[in-house]
């Protein structure tokens, strides 16, 4: 026992010698081993590179030897010497103890950890990464054999791009298990990495993030070519198999195809340019899912290269993880197809499925995405709501009813500009409504009830019997609609329609009143407005539309109108009505006008309207008192004839610009009363008030002009219960008045012979009452009209003047007329 305790004991002492001889040994020639590995690098790399420190460890990795280098920079090649292509923490290179006890350097493992390489080929074929030297003569044999059995990357970022081309793979750990032979190399690689970026010219592919690698690799050393035996892609429970070659000179050609298994809609979708795909990037399905795909060119040309991909599913149902519905039955068979004779072609063939019961059929064909050619087929029938539950649409709410669509397209979106256009596209089929309703988002109305057929004809849609409900208001539209189309998917295409429309009821503040909207809405509106200089408070500037409208009751806050009929023409954003009539507050109403831009500030309107028996106090009212309280309806009764021409500036909320108004208005008030007027009963010192009170007139006619801000009243005379009255002036949008009024009153005349009894009752003479009202609304006074009264005066003399010259020419006519009774004379009230 004693023996093998002895023996034990001085092998543990010869192993902990040795150990120590050993270690003794590395570290003394440590900084030896460094310099080696120093001229190696220096002898095999002809670029810059940079190293922190450099550390030499014999137990981190034992019985391997660990020589690590930190914060190591490895700088391009020309024209790339000022640019990293490879940056890292820590490099660390591992080998033999024994073979360096016997000064033979084989490399083991190389471990790279948290950095990057990133590698470019720019136009021409220059390389940022032909780092490594020229091949060294057989006299220059090196002390270092890379003989690398393991190459392993950890939290590494690898960039590849070219001018076509960028790749971009984010690795938690790469392990690359390196075979060497005469021929070349062979590596097996295994890891998970996160997909950054896979983009061909302008397009990304793969839009999943996170893969796992399980790939054999060859390289070829006499072809310079890279062989991908068999790569597998696990993504989730889906894996994608790539085959094919890389060859590593001249124009870099690449061949490769690939394959999914256990795949689904999402894998599907997952490999086509993140752009046709944006919207069902969060769409599920479950089923069978297959495709199959090639890729060839030339990476290093400046020419794209060859896409195809073959897909399709059978019986796979399609769904979104939030929504409540699910397309089932989903069936189709697909194919993409890119290279440098064409920018993209997609094509869906066998398109058909099911949406809560609901069938539909289709095709889709898209060929040369920067100039794209569409042609689709499409078949349903379909309850609105399903469909919605399934892809909302951000600003529907509260949809329900059917829609019918049986609908085909072809043709070229820029043949949408052309001048030939009903050429170059063909659209045909037909869409039903069948009570659709539905609301929108910040707009306070409800639609309703939507019926009717609409038939396509390339560009145009004929619609029959359309009706429904928006608000309160319903409609009747029927008419051809040319041009929709391109007015659609086109900017600054006109749209074309001549129609008519018939509405039993129109609620009109419902569509004009901007509060319908949140202002966050109306901000926006007013915003594109002034950007876009393309919409106005009655549509578009690229609408034409003409409308035979009849409506049975139109109302308007106060105003209700009914039996409205005439022609409407919408044009460059303003409107156009001719000879629109309705019954209004107990006559006709005649209109003839229109409501125009004029510039990015106002509308202009210019207009002929032409009143027949309006009733002067609900016209007051309706308008609620054209918006002064100065004469209101409680003061005026009658019937109103006029004609009124008339023209003025709105803002964009409608809002009159009052010193833009101009107006001619040919009024006539039948069976008219003015009752408690105040500037009247002002002249109660002269009338008795309680006749001031109900003032009757048969009939006034005038002629009124409004211009500049003021109204001005031509002379007048109104023959009334109380007396005869003259009136004239001038009253202004501030509310200022000043009116000239003569008041004709009767009076007993003094007869000569009346101290010698009576005369006849009716020897009564005329006093002219001169009166002047000035002030405002709310402030105004009467008083007497010197210069009116002095005017008068003056022409009373004159007229006397001829009379008596008269007198002696014509003597003997005059002695005549003295025998009969002598007539009245006017007299004048002088007040001052």
């Amino acid at each position: 026992m004693r023996k093998i305790l002895k023996w034990f004991l001085w092998l543990f002492i010869s192993v902990v010698l040795l150990f120590g001889i050993t270690c003794y040994i590395v570290y003394k020639n440590r900084d030896k081993v460094i310099q080696i590995f120093i001229n190696e690098i220096n002898q095999h790399i002809q670029t810059k590179v940079l190293v922190d420190k450099i550390e030499f460890d014999i137990f981190t990795h034992f019985p391997q030897l660990f020589l690590g280098f930190y914060q190591v920079s490895i700088y391009g090649s020309a024209p790339f010497q000022d640019t990293k292509v490879a940056n890292f923490e820590k490099v660390s290179l591992t080998f033999n103890l024994y073979d360096l006890l016997n000064s033979d350097y084989k490399i083991k493992s190389v471990i790279a950890e948290k950095g990057f390489i990133s590698l470019i080929d720019s136009t021409g074929g220059t390389l940022n990464y032909e780092i490594l030297k020229a091949k060294k003569d057989s006299s220059q044999d090196s002390q270092i054999n890379f003989k690398l059995s393991k190459l392993i990357f950890k939290h590494t970022n690898f960039t590849y791009k070219n001018t076509n081309q960028r790749y971009e793979v984010y690795n938690d750990e790469l392990v690359s298990d390196l075979v060497w032979s005469e021929s070349g190399l062979r590596a097996n690689l295994e890891g998970n990495c996160l997909r950054k970026q896979i983009k061909i010219e302008n397009d990304n592919y793969l839009s999943f993030k996170r893969i796992k690698l399980n790939a054999h690799i060859n390289y070829q050393k006499l072809n310079n070519l890279l062989e991908f035996l068999e790569c597998e892609i696990l993504n989730q429970k889906a894996t994608y198999i790539i085959k094919g070659t890389q060859s590593l000179k001249g124009l870099y050609p690449l061949n490769l195809s690939f394959e999914g298994k256990n795949t689904d809609m999402q894998t599907l979708i997952g490999f086509l340019p993140e752009r046709f795909v944006q919207k069902f990037k969060d769409y599920k399905s479950k089923g069978a899912v297959y495709f199959k795909g090639k890729v060839n060119g030339n990476t290093a040309a400046n020419t794209p290269l060859e896409v195809k991909v073959n897909f399709g599913c059978e019986s796979t149902s399609f769904f979104h993880p939030e929504y409540k519905k699910k397309i089932e039955n989903l069936s189709l068979k697909g194919y993409f197809e890119k290279s440098k004779y064409n920018d993209g072609i997609l094509k869906l063939e066998n398109l058909t499925g099911n949406l809560e019961n609901q069938s539909f059929e289709g095709r889709f064909l898209l060929k040369n995405i920067k100039a794209p050619f569409i042609d689709f087929s499409f078949k349903t029938q379909i309850e609105v709501n399903d469909f919605l539950d399934f892809f909302p649409i951000e600003d529907v709410e509260n949809a329900s009813g059917m829609l019918a669509i049986d609908l085909v397209f072809a043709g070229k979106i820029s043949d949408l500009k052309s001048k030939e256009i009903n050429k170059k596209i063909l659209t045909s089929g037909t869409l039903d409504l069948a009570n659709l309703s539905f609301g929108l988002k910040n707009v306070n109305l409800k639609y309703l009830n939507f019926n009717g057929n609409f038939v396509f004809n390339n560009n145009d849609i004929k619609c029959d019997h359309f009706t429904g409900k928006i608000g309160e208001s319903d409609f009747l539209l029927n008419g051809d609609f040319k041009n929709i189309i391109p007015w659609l998917l086109v900017e600054d295409q006109m749209l074309v329609a001549n129609a008519s429309l018939e509405s039993n009821f129109i609620e009109l503040e419902q569509f004009l009143k901007r509060s319908i909207l949140s202002p966050k809405e109306n901000a926006k509106i007013n915003q594109a407005s002034k950007s876009t200089q393309k919409n106005t408070a009655f549509g578009s500037k690229f609408i034409e539309a003409s409308l035979k409208v009849k409506v049975n009751h139109l109302l308007f806050q106060r105003f209700s109108g009914k039996n409205i009929s005439g022609d409407i023409q919408l044009s460059n954003g303003g409107i156009e009505y001719d000879k629109v009539k309705m019954q209004v507050i107990g006559g006709q109403f005649d209109i003839t006008g229109f409501v125009k831009p004029k510039n990015e500030k106002f509308y202009q309107s210019e207009n002929v309207i032409t009143a027949n028996k309006i009733a002067i106090d609900s016209a007051f009212y309706v308008f609620d008192n054209f918006g002064q309280d100065f004469i209101t309806q409680r003061n005026l009764k009658g019937n109103i004839f006029s004609q009124v021409k008339c023209y003025f500036l709105l803002d964009p909320s409608f809002k009159l610009q009052p010193e833009s108004v101009i107006a001619e208005i040919k009024l006539k008030i039948e069976n008219g009363r003015m009752l408690d007027f105040a500037p009247l009963q002002k002249m109660s010192q002269f009338i008795k008030k309680e006749e001031l009170a109900d003032i009757k007139f048969t009939e006034l006619n005038n002629t009124i002009y409004i211009k500049d801000k003021v109204i001005e009243i031509p002379e007048m005379t109104i023959k009334s219960n109380v007396n005869t009255f003259s009136v004239k002036g001038t009253h202004n949008f501030d509310k200022v008045m000043n009116y000239r009024i003569k008041v004709s009153l009767l009076k007993d005349k003094a007869d000569k012979d009346e101290k010698y009894g009576e005369v006849e009752a009716s020897n009564k003479s005329l006093i002219n009452l001169f009166l002047k009202i000035q002030g405002t609304n709310d402030n105004f006074k009467v008083s007497y009209d010197v210069q009116a009264v002095g005017k008068n005066i003056k022409e009373g003399i004159k007229r006397e003047v001829n009379e008596f010259l008269d007198l002696f020419k014509n003597k003997n006519k005059e002695s005549e007329k003295n025998k009969k009774t002598e007539p009245e004379k006017e007299e004048y009230l002088n007040l001052d």
